[in-house]
């Protein structure tokens, strides 16, 4: 019997999680790679990373689910990376694709290579309040701005600052490297696109909307996700992403917004996503595709 391990965090394996639209994406993700693969003897389960009970060694490849609280533990999931790759066993993402993604200095990167990409600045020592942001107003010729870690995710530590409340700022000095962007009003006024793609192909898309009154657009923050039919042109442009940067992953997905029919990448999500199976009926298919691909020698049964 082969094993390959969903990896997950220990939030996602409680059913009294508050987190249960997103756990349950993983219990249906696991469950339906269990039926599919019952003929060839292949056991998914779900298994959080923190978990020191664990031998890893058992299985034969980790697929990166939900370790979402890395971000709050983040040289630990460093070295747990770090260890599993010393075992020899298989991680998708790969641990080069996870590691290089987990920074957002990612972005400088991908702008370099031509590609559009929200203006951003790197404050690498960090946010303190001697930092004139008046200047950064100008730079961006933006209202607002957004400042946020480089290390992140769920909008942690993301604040919007106006010119009137930079004034008189109420956010905390911040040590770790941070980042400063103009604020997209298309946010607001649009939504913000998710783009997501198996094995390097596009599977579908959503908007998603914030509530009135607030600028993030996670559930949490009572945001909204909304299935969306994109042109083929704005595919187009969501895979020039994927074609320099994630061709090879399992799974991907492009966050951008609309500026004038432009697709602006917002971030390139290539270590957990929440992939948003629910939204298309093919999607689930299109992963177990993406995997097979990925698995031929361990799969070959199927």
């Amino acid at each position: 019997m082969r094993k390959i391990a969903l990896v997950t965090y220990d939030d996602h394996l409680n059913e009294t999680s508050l987190n249960q639209y997103y756990r349950q994406e993983e219990i249906e993700l696991c469950n339906y790679l269990n039926q599919e693969f019952k003929k060839s003897e292949v056991i998914f389960k779900l298994e959080s990373w923190t978990d020191a009970k664990i031998d890893w060694k058992q299985y034969k490849t980790l697929i990166l689910k939900a370790p979402w609280d890395y971000i709050d533990r983040f040289s630990e999931f460093t070295n747990w990376i770090n260890s599993i790759s010393a075992m020899g066993i298989p991680i998708l993402n790969s641990a080069k694709t996870i590691m290089w993604n987990s920074d957002k200095h990612y972005l400088r990167e991908i702008a370099d290579a031509g590609l559009p990409v929200i203006p951003t600045v790197f404050l690498d020592s960090g946010f303190n309040h001697l930092i004139n942001l008046a200047s950064y107003f100008e730079k961006f010729g933006s209202s607002e701005l957004i400042l946020k870690p480089c290390v992140s995710g769920g909008s942690k530590h993301t604040y919007r600052i106006s010119r009137e409340s930079s004034k008189n700022l109420n956010v905390p000095e911040l040590a770790e490297p941070m980042m400063i962007q103009p604020f997209m009003p298309e946010i607001i006024s649009e939504g913000e696109w998710s783009f997501l793609f198996f094995g390097g192909k596009y599977s579908h898309a959503l908007v998603k909307k914030t509530k009135p009154g607030d600028f993030r657009v996670q559930n949490a923050f009572g945001g909204t996700n909304h299935e969306a039919k994109p042109s083929n042109e704005l595919v187009d442009q969501a895979n020039k992403y994927i074609e320099l940067f994630a061709k090879d992953c399992l799974y991907a997905r492009v966050d951008g917004v609309l500026v004038q029919n432009q697709l602006m990448l917002m971030e390139l999500e290539l270590i957990e996503p929440f992939l948003f199976l629910d939204l298309h009926e093919l999607s689930k298919q299109n992963y177990l595709d993406a995997l097979l691909c990925k698995l031929p020698t361990l799969l070959s049964a199927i």
